[in-house]
């Protein structure tokens, strides 16, 4: 779940430093923040995949998994939908608000999700769950 909560974390951070490179900085100088800005957004999305597909997968009755991953697919979509809409409106209006409104979505979602985290099953807290990991070699009975 740290790992889940990580990603908007950094992603907070990625969107403060566009906005400060956008407000403070020109050209050249605002384009390698702004580059490195995105690089941190990816590692961001690189905490997030593992464990939030991991944690659908392990949440949901064998039976019903599909529909938990139908949801969780409907979510990224219907943001992707929604979140350009209301921050164009943003943009027209304040477009230095945007950034720091965005920071403060994803520190409510990290710490959203680092609260739900005692509701979370214990085994699956952790991924690798140490239940479903491989034997190696060594371990290997035989």
């Amino acid at each position: 779940m740290r790992a889940l909560a990580l990603m908007p974390g950094l992603w907070a951070v990625a969107w403060l430093i566009v906005d400060g490179a956008g407000y403070c900085l020109t050209a050249g100088a605002a384009f390698a923040l702004i580059a490195f800005a995105m690089v941190l957004f990816g590692v961001g999305e690189c905490f997030h995949g593992p464990a939030h597909q991991a944690l659908v997968a392990d949440i949901g009755p064998a039976h019903l998994r599909g529909r938990y991953f139908a949801v969780h697919s409907l979510s990224w979509g219907l943001a992707g939908t929604v979140g350009p809409a209301v921050g164009g409106f943003i943009l027209a209006a304040a477009p230095f608000a945007l950034w720091p409104l965005a920071s403060l979505v994803c520190v409510i979602a990290a710490l959203g999700v680092l609260s739900i985290e005692r509701f979370i099953p214990g085994k699956l807290q952790r991924i690798p769950r140490e239940d479903a990991l491989v034997p190696t070699l060594a371990e290997a009975p035989g």
